[in-house]
């Protein structure tokens, strides 16, 4: 979540669903507690610390000083030139899942804004922080910052689009009609096989 102020000319970055996890985790170590359920009040405890822990690691807050733009955390600060700064997004994928990663460059430094779970949120971020710090819904930066800016989103498209290509090829491939086949005849013999079994055991 970003909250903005573009009176003040403030950014803050707010990751609003680990703070809620993480409370929630908290009010259910409190209940537990109060039940006397002790290993669920540690462990509900333990795992909501290790939450919020995580979402003030990415609690931030962003301005513009004496011409720099400068990002503060309780565990990250950072300072960049305000004039030559360009914003972008990447995308950063996992076992699990996959996050857009705000960040910005000066053509020197870069630093990591925020995560978003979609790209249009992360863009529509970058235009309401634009807003806020320097009065416009975008940002080019310098020449240098904004050819950085693009390498790095050039990257991870090529390389989404790369696997678009693998799957679009593997959809059409003749294994993955045979899969469906074999599941849809897996499906078919197992149901009608529950069928016989119940016919014949008198439950059906």
């Amino acid at each position: 979540m970003l909250v903005t102020s573009r009176a003040r000319q403030i950014v803050v970055v707010v990751p609003l669903l680990m703070f809620g996890f993480g409370m929630g985790m908290g009010a259910l170590a409190v209940n537990a507690v109060r039940g006397q359920t002790w290993g669920v009040a540690i462990g509900a405890g333990l795992f909501g610390a290790l939450v919020l822990w995580m979402a003030l690691s990415e609690l931030a807050v962003v301005r513009i000083d004496q011409r720099r733009l400068l990002l503060w955390g309780p565990f990250r600060r950072r300072e960049l030139l305000a004039d030559a700064c360009a914003f972008g997004v990447r995308l950063e994928t996992g076992s699990e899942s996959s996050r857009y990663i705000v960040f910005a460059m000066d053509g020197q430094a870069s630093v990591d804004l925020g995560e978003w779970s979609t790209e249009r949120g992360a863009r529509r971020s970058i235009e309401r922080a634009c807003q806020a710090l320097y009065g416009a819904s975008s940002r080019s930066g310098s020449s240098k910052a904004q050819r950085d800016v693009e390498q790095v989103e050039r990257a991870w498209q090529a390389n989404v689009a790369e696997a678009r290509k693998t799957l679009d090829a593997y959809y059409q491939s003749p294994t993955w009609r045979i899969a469906k086949y074999v599941m849809v005849c897996l499906i078919v013999s197992s149901s009608i096989g529950m069928l016989i079994y119940l016919y014949f055991t008198g439950s059906f």
